[in-house]
């Protein structure tokens, strides 16, 4: 089933809200996932798994020590978007990821925030996804890299109905109060 980046962005946004994220994370969340797809790896059935399993309960699992931030078990929508945004804010440390759960979706993440703040993160091992016990972020001091975004994004039909279904828990209900305080269609042509 073809499907436009944007309808990605906002249903994997929704469903990420309807799982228990914040309007932030789920906002980042939407976009790993979108940036997943457009690099033709299978972010929609990424998110439809860490969301079954989702753990949204605060991290507890975090220390500092020298110059690096070391998660002790990681969950990419919690503490891999906080431990992020905390590596470009101290460019000269490094974060340390052991036990890490859904790597794709950090994949994602690390790939939408390359873009948005072109800059470029180099990770040890580089082979981290397939499945090494710690890595190891940092920021890198070359250029970004220029991903391609593909084309066209098929999703797998019955994982697009699973992610829409996630995300319409965050509809209102129709009503004729809810339409009359601005929900849903318009009132009038000009809207």
């Amino acid at each position: 089933m073809q499907v436009s980046a944007n309808e990605i962005l906002h249903t994997c946004r929704k469903a990420a809200l309807a799982s228990g994220l914040t309007h932030d994370r789920a906002t980042d969340i939407g976009e790993a996932i979108t940036w997943l797809e457009q690099q033709g790896q299978k972010g929609c059935q990424a998110l439809t798994k860490m969301l079954d399993e989702a753990d949204t309960t605060p991290p507890l699992n975090i220390k500092i020590k020298d110059k690096t931030l070391t998660i002790t078990h990681h969950r990419p929508a919690m503490e891999g978007i906080a431990a992020i945004d905390w590596l470009i804010a101290n460019p000269n440390k490094s974060i340390k990821i052991k036990k890490l759960t859904h790597g794709l979706i950090l994949a994602g993440i690390l790939g939408a925030r390359e873009k948005q703040a072109n800059l470029t993160f180099q990770t040890k091992p580089k082979n981290w996804q397939s499945g090494a016990e710690t890595i190891e972020i940092t920021l890198k001091k070359t250029n970004p890299k220029k991903n391609q975004p593909q084309k066209t994004i098929n999703i797998d039909p019955k994982i697009w109905k699973k992610l829409l279904t996630q995300a319409q828990k965050t509809y209102v209900p129709s009503s004729e109060k809810s339409r009359k305080s601005g929900a849903g269609a318009g009132l009038t042509d000009n809207d």
